[in-house]
């Protein structure tokens, strides 16, 4: 699992990523819950850095999550995980309130 530095989950290499959602779930609440940070990944100074911070591959699927992910994004997140449903349609595509159905 990626360790929390400061306010910011640390970069995750591509050719390791999460293999199951109970990862990304606890990952997610542990960066929710034990930091202030606005966004996952530490955007240094920008207002927006587009690149990914974290991989997930499901069903030979690989989704990339990336540094800029806001507070409300993993908010949205976590509560539709209850629904079954994990990231958007487009595999680019950052956390945010819409997902794709399993």
């Amino acid at each position: 699992m990626q360790p929390i530095i400061g306010n910011h989950i640390d970069k995750m290499e591509r050719q390791f990523p999460l293999t199951l959602k109970f990862q990304l779930i606890t990952l997610l609440k542990q960066w929710l819950f034990t930091t202030s940070g606005n966004t996952i990944g530490d955007l240094k100074g920008k207002s927006s850095n587009p690149q990914a911070l974290l991989w997930i591959k499901i069903n030979n699927y690989l989704y990339r999550i990336n540094a800029d992910t806001k507070r409300e994004g993993v908010i949205a997140f976590l509560k539709n995980e209850s629904k079954k449903k994990l990231l958007g349609n487009n595999p680019n595509r950052k956390v945010r309130g819409t997902y794709k159905s399993d």
